[in-house]
């Protein structure tokens, strides 16, 4: 299973690359989603206020980033662990373009999952090249797939990708990106109820 999973993320790499590389110097920017045209743009033009106050200047506000997400594992009854597991974020995601972060999550002592996350001005391109990246990839096995752009009543708009597939993860894996973040949250089965509302919660 272990080679299985390292193989998998070795081809959903190379892919990602190769995407990311054909839509900045082949086809002139990244391609837009089937699903969520509108969603990314309203995203856009409500973020633009913000972007005018964000210059690193003197005197510059900066944008609004959401929650800190240490505190809310914690006020959402988590404990964390330092992690080293092969998450996609951290395969894909360049370290000299962006840090991504990373911890197991614990409930009672027990693995409930795990969360990885990465800030930048680019997450939109992350996650389109890596949407691309993974709907080449899943496996025949694959089951509750959902991948929607969604507006919450008074929440920002976010892209929610999630689906369970053994060749990828013994666990169900969710992808969300809102605003200038995206996470991969890994849900330990019988977890999944405590680690949606931690997805809700990630969502301000």
């Amino acid at each position: 299973m272990r080679s299985k999973v390292l193989l998998s993320t070795a081809i959903l790499t190379c892919a990602t690359a190769l995407g990311v590389s054909d839509a900045y110097f082949v086809e002139g920017g990244l391609p837009q989603p089937a699903l969520g045209d509108e969603t990314m743009a309203g995203d856009q033009t409500s973020s633009q206020p913000s972007d005018a106050g964000s210059a690193s200047g003197a005197g510059g506000v900066r944008k609004a980033l959401g929650p800190d997400v240490l505190t809310l594992l914690t006020t959402q009854g988590f404990e964390r662990q330092d992690s080293n597991e092969l998450s996609i974020l951290r395969t894909v995601i360049p370290s000299q373009e962006a840090t991504v972060s990373q911890y197991v999550l614990l409930t009672g002592g027990d693995r409930a999952g795990l969360i990885a996350w990465t800030e930048s001005p680019n997450v939109k391109h992350y996650f389109l090249a890596l949407k691309e990246a993974l709907h080449a990839s899943f496996s025949p096995h694959i089951k509750d797939l959902r991948d929607e752009a969604q507006r919450l009543p008074g929440k920002p708009p976010r892209n929610f990708l999630t689906f369970f597939d053994v060749a990828l993860s013994p666990e169900r894996i969710v992808f969300l990106r809102v605003r200038e973040r995206l996470y991969e949250i890994r849900v330990t089965e019988g977890h999944e109820e405590a680690i949606f509302a931690l997805v809700d919660a990630l969502t301000q």
